[in-house]
């Protein structure tokens, strides 16, 4: 349920600056940021949409001056730097979604669009209706879509598939929609795991999906391994600290997809992953974002 209010929390930044700022309120919220830039201008608009019960002003305002700061003492000019932090009624909050929320497609198998979208879907393409909600992932965020790409891709061997991280459960329902079997996702958060799971019965498949919740970093290294096809579409430390974990459960042959890494970050994963007979196999780099797909090709993964 969308809750009565929610905060308009906005950046105004520049172009070149535009990806640092996003990935900042990411961190600083938990929530996918969207960007509004007029035609023609240098200016961006960079807005997530948090709860409006889930932050304290005073101290989200000062956390994010702060970060701002440490971009600019890296090199990035991130001016203007203007914050604006105001109460959002849920009417216009949902106005604001449908002005940057448009149907996209995924090559010619995924529709993915807003239920307030009247496109249909071409002949043999798969429809994933989903609106905007308090979780990660509509598709659109350049991380989501290099996973949803890649999924299409390597969706000729269906297999099993785990989703670590769900957020809105875009990911997963895009795998039974595809043909996947024996799908897995969970979340940290309680409030993801069921919106998720309420998406996938929306769409039809929510009978073919297990959702828990659960922390990625309370997960142990197994011995069997289990899935054909891992997305792990999440920040770079929870990446790092559980990489061993995330491997022991792929396949030999297996693929890793991984997203939501910042370029700067990106070398640490890679090698991470490396060590556990992980090796990529693409590399895609939006932005700030490094995404990439690796290959298990050991027998079952290392240990350090």
């Amino acid at each position: 349920m969308t809750p009565k209010s929610l905060v308009h929390v906005q950046i105004t930044t520049n172009l070149i600056a535009e990806d640092a700022v996003a990935a900042l309120l990411e961190k600083a919220t938990a929530q996918i940021p969207v960007s509004n830039t007029p035609e023609g201008s240098n200016i961006t608009f960079v807005s997530v949409y948090p709860p409006a019960n889930a932050f304290n002003e005073k101290k989200l305002r000062k956390q994010l001056k702060d970060e701002l700061r440490i971009l600019q003492s890296a090199g990035v000019d991130t001016s203007p730097s203007k914050i604006s932090i105001k109460v959002l009624p849920a009417t216009d909050w949902n106005r604001a979604w449908k002005k940057h929320f448009k149907s996209f497609e995924i090559q010619s198998e995924l529709l993915i669009k807003p239920s307030w979208s009247q496109r249909k879907p071409r002949k043999n393409q798969k429809l994933i209706v989903l609106d905007p909600g308090l979780s990660f992932g509509t598709g659109q965020h350049p991380t989501t879509w290099y996973c949803l790409y890649q999924m299409v891709k390597l969706s000729k061997n269906k297999g099993s598939f785990l989703d670590a991280g769900t957020g809105t459960g875009i990911l997963s329902i895009a795998a039974a929609k595809l043909g996947f079997s024996r799908i897995h996702a969970f979340d940290n958060d309680p409030d993801s795991t069921r919106i998720a799971t309420q998406n996938a019965a929306d769409n039809g498949v929510g009978d073919l999906i297990s959702f828990k919740t659960r922390d990625l970093d309370k997960l142990k290294p197994v011995v069997k391994p289990q899935f054909d096809l891992i997305c792990a579409n999440i920040e770079a430390g929870p990446i790092i600290s559980n990489a061993e974990a995330l491997a022991s459960r792929l396949k030999p042959k297996g693929a890793l997809i991984v997203a939501g890494v910042l370029t700067s970050q990106f070398d640490e994963v890679e090698s991470k992953f490396m060590k556990h007979d992980l090796e990529p196999i693409d590399h895609h780099i939006d932005g700030q974002w490094h995404s990439a797909t690796f290959i298990h090709i050991g027998v079952t993964p290392t240990k350090n």
